[in-house]
């Protein structure tokens, strides 16, 4: 009886020993698989112009022009992408070769069609596990019955002044790519709002288009639309867990 025991204790020691090693290595790998890369580089493409553009009715025409209010969108999203990013990752910021480009095409649309573009970012697979390229992008004018096109980042308005239709908009582009194996990582990137009404602006009695009392508004509807856009493209590519993102933003200054 005293020996059955012993033995029966012993294979219970090897078949629970055996277990908690089958269980290291299962939490060992699950570690691996779901581990989160560190080193991110960040390409930033986007024109740095904050554009105005008005679509007339009757006795105003069409306008498009640049203005001033004080915000450079493409350091401010290198200043909060460092900023979200850094939490969690090495970053860097890099340039590309003008070859690497395609004229008057998209990063994406080059990854496709260019070799240089593939053996580019092949070259630095070891070097960064993702290459974010932020691009100034162009979306359709839905309200425009003339189907032009809403480029770069500013002020939209319709109609005539004092009666116009008004809002901030930001066309600018996330696309994140996986150096190993040349993937751009999806994240529903054609759901994201570009174009942000603001509801409290107000015209001039002279009529002007843009009037430069709104200007400390236009900023700070700018940086809302910018923050959006930063919130959606790195919590749905799973590049930020939202609760870390939710951390880091309740933390930035103003």
């Amino acid at each position: 009886m005293k020996k059955y025991f012993n033995k029966t204790n012993l294979v219970q020691t090897i078949f629970l020993t055996g277990k908690l090693a089958f269980l290291g290595f299962l939490m060992f790998q699950v570690g691996n698989t779901f581990a989160q890369p560190s080193r991110i580089a960040i390409v930033n493409l986007a024109d740095s112009n904050l554009i105005y553009k008005h679509v007339g009715f009757t006795g105003f025409k069409d306008k498009a022009d640049t203005f001033d209010c004080q915000l450079n969108c493409k350091k401010y999203i290198d200043q909060e992408l460092n900023r979200i990013l850094s939490s969690r990752y090495t970053v860097s910021f890099i340039s590309v070769p003008e070859s690497v480009l395609s004229p008057n095409g998209s990063i994406y649309n080059s990854l496709n069609s260019n070799s240089e573009t593939r053996s580019w970012i092949t070259n630095a697979k070891d070097l960064y596990d993702f290459i974010i390229f932020v691009e100034t992008g162009q979306q359709d004018d839905l309200m425009d019955t003339k189907k032009q096109k809403i480029r770069s980042c500013g002020l939209y308005s319709r109609g005539n002044p004092s009666k116009s239709w008004v809002a901030i908009f930001c066309t600018t582009s996330f696309t994140a790519i996986r150096p190993s194996n040349l993937e751009a990582v999806d994240y529903d990137f054609a759901a994201m709002d570009y174009v942000m009404p603001i509801t409290d602006y107000q015209f001039s009695r002279q009529n002007l288009l843009i009037d430069t009392d709104m200007l400390p508004l236009i900023r700070t509807d700018l940086i809302k639309l910018i923050d959006y856009k930063l919130e959606y493209f790195l919590t749905n590519s799973f590049l930020m867990p939202n609760a870390d993102f939710d951390k880091i933003k309740s933390e930035k200054k103003e």
